[in-house]
């Protein structure tokens, strides 16, 4: 079923179907029977396996679409070594909390990815799911329809939240059609907040984020819609308008998210001339000791951090160098935002501020112009 449109306020979504569950993709193992006597976990994936495994170690399944779906509230399933043509297109699968999560991991040592030659999205979840972590997974989606690796939907159909993604590198591609702007490009990590309450709740940490976009099209490595959302630790690069975006352009403000110890660098690419190491436009966002450099162009406009809109941000620890035109750029609509304790350098302009009521203190630092 066709859903959502197009938000305003130049919001990067991308319209996809949802079908009602894995087991009638086309892509699946088709009508798979239930093995007759279940494994008691953890369960096991590998290349040369089978869907009418029973999952062991010994007998291990050979999609993980269709693994996901035999998965309960505290079990495992880990993925052996190889390469996977595979995709997670809304499947029935939760965990309870994070004592009691599904987890989907890679074996240890071993090096998986998910490579989808169909598909919208390498992994869409847009339900019910929740406390759902994956551990290892590495997503090229460089192949499926729209080069777009995952999306974490909250819209009137449902609301996924609680998913973690963690170790692992995550490769955009494009729907090979240039010039769409803001309507195009392939976001790495989408999650949306389409209506009002959505739970956030995620967790993106140690990942390594790089492509997307066709020419004149915005592919950021995060546009993060609702609250309660962590990116930590990842590392950020040759994205298409930016690495960051915290915004929602349904009219509510997301709140309470951290970007902390992030890596983002090298961007120079986007859908028109505006390029961004982070953007914020939401309430409470803390973005703290992150090393932000070699941002856009000098005929570009945008800033390593760019406060855009909000309040009580706080802007802490940070080391800014090298970007252009701004190192941190707090525009009129910033409120009440804590700039302190900033190391920034070598910018066209270190610091731009526009907000009537934010200053820059403590021990922040215009080493030189």
């Amino acid at each position: 079923m066709t859903h959502r449109s197009a938000p305003p306020g130049g919001a990067v979504l991308l319209l996809s179907s949802l079908l009602a569950s894995v087991a009638c993709h086309s892509h699946s193992a088709g009508n798979v029977v239930a093995p007759s006597e279940a494994a008691s976990g953890p369960y096991y994936v590998a290349t040369n396996g089978s869907d009418q495994n029973q999952g062991t170690t010994t007998s291990p399944w050979r999609t993980i679409s269709y693994a996901v779906t035999r998965l309960k509230p505290g079990d495992t399933l880990f993925v052996r070594g190889g390469v996977y043509n595979d995709w997670l297109d809304n499947p029935v699968v939760s965990g309870t909390s994070w004592a009691s999560p599904v987890r989907i991991a890679a074996y240890q040592g071993e090096s998986v990815w998910l490579k989808p030659s169909g598909g919208s999205y390498a992994i869409e979840l847009a339900s019910s799911q929740q406390y759902i972590e994956f551990d290892g997974i590495n997503i090229d989606a460089r192949y499926n329809s729209l080069g777009a690796p995952v999306r974490i939907e909250g819209w009137s159909g449902g609301n996924a939240h609680h998913i973690r993604i963690k170790n692992a590198e995550i490769i955009s591609g494009g729907d090979g059609i240039p010039n769409q702007g803001t309507s195009g490009g392939a976001t790495a990590i989408m999650v949306t907040a389409a209506i009002p309450g959505v739970v956030g709740g995620n967790e993106f940490q140690h990942l390594v984020i790089h492509g997307g976009g066709d020419p004149g099209d915005f592919a950021y490595a995060f546009y993060v819609q609702s609250s309660d959302n962590l990116i930590e630790q990842c590392d950020i690069s040759d994205t298409s308008g930016g690495g960051i975006q915290i915004y929602n352009g349904y009219g509510w403000r997301p709140s309470n998210n951290i970007v902390r110890g992030n890596r983002i660098h090298d961007i120079r690419r986007s859908g028109d001339n505006r390029i961004w190491g982070i953007i914020d436009a939401a309430d409470g966002t803390q973005i703290q000791n992150n090393t932000i450099f070699n941002v856009g162009t000098p005929a570009s406009v945008g800033a390593a951090i760019d406060l855009y809109y909000g309040s009580g941000a706080v802007v802490e620890g940070n080391t800014v160098y090298g970007n252009h035109p701004f190192g941190i750029f707090i525009e009129s609509g910033a409120r009440s935002a804590i700039i302190t304790n900033n190391t920034i350098y070598d910018n066209d302009t270190n610091v731009h501020n526009l907000s009537a009521d934010t200053s820059v203190v403590g021990d922040s630092v215009p080493i030189r112009r």
